[in-house]
C-alpha cells in the first residue's frame, strides 16, 4: 500500500452486468466479462494518461495472453505491461465491503454451477487530480 500513499483520491467504478438469460453454466463466465472488463480496462488506461495515477482493473486471468501462453509461467516478464493492470484484491482491499457499503449491492457468488444474478466487476483509478468527476468517463451497467 506504500505505493498508494502518493496519490490523494481514488475513482471507484462497479460494474453491474446481468445476464438476459437464466441458468447460464458458470464455465461461460467470460462471455460476460471479457467484453466489459476489456472496455472499463481501456477506459482506465485513458484516464492514465489524461489524469496521471495508477489504474485497478479486475482480478482473474489475464485478457491479453491466449490460456496457458502467459510469459510469467516461465519466470519472464509480462508481454502486455502496458495493457495489464493490478487488481485492487491485490493491494489488499475488500470488493464485498466496497461493493454493499460504496455501491449499495453485495457482490453474488455461483453456489449451483449457473451464473448468479448479475456479476460485478469494481476497478478505480488513484490519482491526484483537482475534479476527475466533472471530466470523467461515464460507465454504464450492462
Amino acid at each position: 500500500m506504500a505505493e498508494l500513499r502518493q496519490y490523494s483520491n481514488l475513482f471507484l467504478v462497479a460494474t453491474k452486468i446481468i445476464p438476459d438469460e437464466k441458468e447460464i453454466p458458470l464455465s461461460e463466465v467470460n462471455r460476460f466479462y471479457s467484453p466489459e472488463r476489456l472496455r472499463i480496462e481501456q477506459q482506465l488506461r485513458e484516464m492514465e494518461k489524461t489524469y496521471g495515477g495508477k489504474a485497478f482493473a479486475y482480478a482473474g486471468s489475464c485478457l491479453y495472453c491466449p490460456e496457458g501462453s502467459c510469459s510469467r509461467l516461465d519466470n519472464q516478464p509480462c508481454r502486455h505491461p502496458d495493457l495489464v493492470r493490478p487488481s485492487l484484491e491485490s493491494y489488499g482491499f475488500d470488493l464485498g465491503k466496497t461493493a454493499s457499503e460504496l455501491f449499495g449491492f453485495p457482490l453474488l457468488w455461483s453456489d449451483d454451477g449457473y451464473l448468479p444474478e448479475y456479476l460485478t466487476l469494481i476497478c478505480g483509478l488513484f490519482h491526484n487530480a483537482e475534479n476527475i468527476l466533472k471530466n470523467s468517463y461515464h460507465c454504464q451497467t450492462t
